[in-house]
């Protein structure tokens, strides 16, 4: 069974190592030593030392929803985000992987409840969403006015800003201006019975989804009566991004170039859409890909502006696998253990 399950991962990570391998052979393994050796090691220590605080803000921004929902510390909120942002690094869903792991283990772990959970990652993922769709529009405003961008780089930067538009107007429509009516969804699914048959855990839940749907509507309505959760989520999503940017800053200083930061904040901007859309394992190969074109169009020397890339990928990305993996699949048989004793962990953290 594990074989069954671990065998595309391991060839989808595989393809995702190759692709990356690629980008460097093409490079040249001369020209990347030569840039490599005469980097500042100072600058690429505080690009790890930025990641650390990014995981950290990540998880002050879920823990102010998720302590509306339960008694769950600060400690066991940094784990499953670590956790959870591994799992999504390796699935296609891009940024939104291990959002489902992380409700399982808060159920068995914790007892709260699935709607629950939900709750706080749907509202969680709106304000994150409003931040980035803000940062996004000045960087593509001043990429457009001040720097001479092409004009399907243009065209592709305007329309990966509206599909990340209608993904938040849908997630607020559905979350918090019309709920979903759980008999409505059951109809759509015996309309579409070929939906149950790939994935047959919908017609488990199918019977539960009433209870579901009110339990998440409940919570909802919980947390975004609290003003203060949101406005802090979205200060705290603000800080995020800035981070993200900044990380990238950082490491093309350690490589003696300073870079335009409104650049790097529209190369973020483009590969954060493009890396979502589910193909290949976390968006690796179009991420990398999307942020050398930015930085090349802008006329940043394409040898750093790949290696700049492959070192940012490798402390946000690869970096967070190797760490999260381990966390998940520990806390993944802690859970399965507990779940079998009956009992549930004390949630102070």
């Amino acid at each position: 069974m594990y074989v069954k399950h671990w065998k595309p991962l391991a060839t989808a990570i595989g393809t995702a190592i190759a692709l990356v391998l690629v980008i460097l052979f093409w490079l040249g393994p001369e020209r990347i030593w030569e840039t490599l050796v005469n980097a500042n090691p100072y600058y690429l220590g505080l690009a790890v030392a930025i990641q650390v605080l990014d995981i950290l803000v990540l998880t002050t921004r879920w823990h102010i929803f998720l302590r509306n929902v339960g008694n769950i510390g600060f400690k066991t909120t940094l784990a499953l985000t670590v956790c959870g942002t591994a799992v999504s690094n390796i699935t296609p869903s891009g940024r939104v992987g291990g959002e489902p792991l992380k409700a399982y283990l808060l159920k068995k772990r914790y007892g709260i409840r699935y709607g629950a959970s939900f709750a706080t990652i749907i509202l969680e993922r709106i304000v994150d969403m409003l931040a980035f769709l803000i940062i996004s529009f000045v960087a593509i405003f001043y990429g457009i006015v001040y720097f001479k961008l092409p004009g399907h780089v243009i065209f592709l930067l305007i329309i990966a800003f509206l599909f990340s538009l209608s993904i938040l107007l849908g997630l607020w429509y559905v979350t918090l201006k019309k709920r979903l009516r759980s008999q409505g969804i059951s109809d759509w699914l015996e309309r579409h019975e070929w939906i149950s048959k790939k994935i047959p855990v919908l017609n488990y839940y199918k019977e539960k989804l009433t209870d579901s749907l009110l339990n998440y509507y409940s919570h909802v309505a919980k947390i975004a009566a609290n003003t203060d959760a949101l406005m802090y989520g979205f200060l705290v999503s603000i800080v995020y991004w800035f981070l993200e940017i900044s990380r990238a800053y950082v490491i093309f200083l350690a490589l003696g170039i300073n870079a335009p930061f409104p650049v790097i904040a529209l190369a973020y901007v483009f590969s954060a859409i493009i890396g979502s859309l589910p193909f290949g394992v976390g968006g690796v190969g179009l991420t990398e890909g999307t942020m050398i074109l930015i930085y090349s169009t802008s006329a940043i020397n394409s040898v750093v502006a790949s290696l700049a890339t492959l070192i940012d990928r490798l402390i946000s990305y690869w970096l967070m696998i190797f760490v999260g993996l381990p966390v998940a699949g520990y806390l993944g048989i802690e859970a399965r253990e507990e779940s079998k004793n009956g009992g549930l962990h004390d949630s102070t953290g």
